[in-house]
């Protein structure tokens, strides 16, 4: 692996939590305000379970106790979102942003209609590393990763940004697959309902946690199985697919899948827009930590069937910092297998 991409886990929680907490003069107060968790996809899906889960725990750990409300912004694949919080949200911590990390690394492969920096963004953590996959619904032609090598298998997306897009095209370059993608979905519900009816074989970018949060009941009736895992180890309760770095021969291929799949360790992370205070950076994120501990919080997320593996924003910033360092040739060759060349 790109020894940029080693630098994920650069802080511990404990020792953040830890950390010596701002003096109560300098601390800001959100008492009175109210606090938006803005995701960047419909109702229905995984962003959505994780964003209203942080947003019904969040008050509770800022001062002042302020009113929480979560929203939807769907477009892009949360690319409108991204360009709103970066350019449109107020600087003062009143909104926060949970939007995919493909598209907050657009930039890095230039993208079209991308207003931000994600290395500009206040980031406030992430609350779960989690690990894509691509299935299929029962009624499809194609069973196994084999079968995409021999027939062609159509897939839906939310936008050509989004990771529903990026993953099959790249798994397609890097093991020969016949693929199609149709784009527009708003989100993984929406192309659920197109899996049902026959107009598309399946999905690809389906984080684990979002299979466990919404379509959970699917993969235990054998109505969607996953066929191929885009992360590096094993998943037993998905039956134990095939994971595509153990399918993969040459160095220049797992540097390319390690750039693209492993920001799914960014899972469901969390932003406020660029230039906010310090202080009220530091209470933000000193808040979404203590969330992530919280046993009400923990009891909610685990009855929704939705994993948590809190990483501090600090951890976030050199993540992305990470994904910038990767060689330029590998980089190159990535946007060649997203279509960005």
């Amino acid at each position: 692996m790109n020894a940029g991409a080693k630098r994920f886990n650069v802080l511990s929680l404990a020792f953040l939590l830890g950390a010596t907490p701002l003096a109560a003069s300098d601390a800001p107060t959100f008492s009175g305000k109210t606090i938006n968790v803005i995701i960047g996809f419909g109702p229905g899906g995984g962003y959505d379970a994780y964003g209203r889960l942080l947003a019904q725990h969040l008050g509770a750990h800022l001062p002042g106790k302020p009113s929480v409300v979560a929203r939807n912004m769907p477009g892009a694949g949360s690319l409108r979102l991204a360009n709103h919080l970066f350019n449109a949200s107020a600087r003062d911590g009143t909104d926060l942003g949970v939007f995919a990390t493909s598209i907050a690394l657009e930039p890095l492969f230039g993208g079209k209609g991308v207003l931000f920096d994600p290395r500009s963004f206040t980031w406030i953590g992430n609350m779960m590393k989690d690990a894509s996959n691509i299935a299929i619904w029962r009624t499809s032609q194609v069973k196994t990763w084999q079968d995409m090598r021999a027939r062609e298998t159509i897939f839906g997306a939310t936008g050509p940004g989004a990771i529903s897009s990026i993953h099959i095209s790249v798994a397609t370059g890097l093991l020969g697959l016949k693929t199609r993608i149709i784009h527009g979905f708003p989100g993984t519900k929406e192309a659920n309902l197109a899996m049902e009816r026959g107009e598309i074989d399946g999905y690809g970018g389906l984080y684990l946690s979002t299979l466990k949060t919404s379509y959970w009941s699917n993969i235990q009736r054998g109505d969607m199985k996953v066929v191929l895992h885009l992360g590096r180890s094993e998943i037993p309760e998905l039956g134990s697919p095939p994971s595509i770095f153990s399918l993969l021969n040459s160095e220049e291929d797992r540097q390319v899948a390690g750039l693209i799949f492993d920001q799914d360790q960014i899972g469901r992370p969390i932003a406020a827009p660029p230039n906010v205070d310090p202080a009220t950076a530091a209470t933000m994120r000193k808040a979404f930590l203590n969330v992530m501990q919280d046993s009400d919080f923990l009891a909610a997320a685990a009855k929704a069937n939705a994993p948590i593996s809190a990483q501090s924003g600090e951890e976030v910033d050199a993540a992305f910092a990470a994904f910038f360092a990767y060689p330029p040739q590998i980089i190159k060759r990535s946007m060649t297998l997203m279509n960005r060349d």
